[in-house]
This record gives structure tokens, C-alpha cells and sequence, in this order.
């Protein structure tokens, strides 16, 4: 590994949460404003505001959906054994990946 590639290495457990956090991140800004991926909810919903039970339900509700929706993805990509074997034998040469499956398994 050259010096430079070490200069700017990054371990892969860091970059997998880093894009996962990230992306839970933005899927959930999305949710709340532009709504790109609307998941048969394409209706604005009429809130009370003098209920605030009810929009702490229903914000706390599009949150958690929207993190299950990442989270039970990456849950699928980390098990899948043959990219990750393929991304192992390819990886480029800044991220540092020591046991990816263990890695895996631990995220």
C-alpha cells in the first residue's frame, strides 16, 4: 500500500455506518419535504393541531418507516455472501477491510 493510499485510508466498518447513517438521513429529510419515494402515501394528511399526540405519532411513525426501510436493506446487503466475497477480492486500495464477514456480522 503506498503512502498516500495510507494517508487516506478509511476503515470499512467506519464507511458503512458513515452511508448508512447518511442515508437514513436523507431518506428521512425526504420523507418530510419532497417526499421522492412516496410508498402509496401520496395524499397530505390533515392534522389537528390542537391534538399534538396525534403529530408526534404520525412524525414519529414516518421516521421509524423510513429507518426500517434502510436499515432492513442493509440487513439483506451484509448477509449476502457472494458480493461481499466479490467486493473482498476488488476492494480499491483506501478502505481497509480486515474480516469482512466478521465486520458484517457486527454492524
Amino acid at each position: 500500500m503506498s503512502c498516500l493510499s495510507q494517508k487516506y485510508a478509511i476503515k470499512y466498518t467506519t464507511l458503512c455506518w458513515c452511508l448508512m447513517i447518511t442515508l437514513m438521513i436523507l431518506f428521512i429529510i425526504d420523507r418530510f419535504t419532497t417526499n421522492i419515494w412516496p410508498m402509496h402515501f401520496k395524499h397530505k394528511v390533515n392534522l389537528s393541531e390542537d391534538n399534538w399526540s396525534e403529530l408526534i405519532f404520525f412524525i414519529i411513525g414516518l421516521t421509524a418507516g423510513r429507518i426500517l426501510l434502510i436499515s432492513s436493506s442493509f440487513i439483506w446487503l451484509f448477509q449476502c455472501r457472494c458480493f461481499w466475497n466479490w467486493f473482498f477480492e476488488h476492494k480499491p486500495k483506501w478502505l481497509i477491510v480486515d474480516d469482512i464477514m466478521h465486520d458484517n456480522n457486527k454492524i
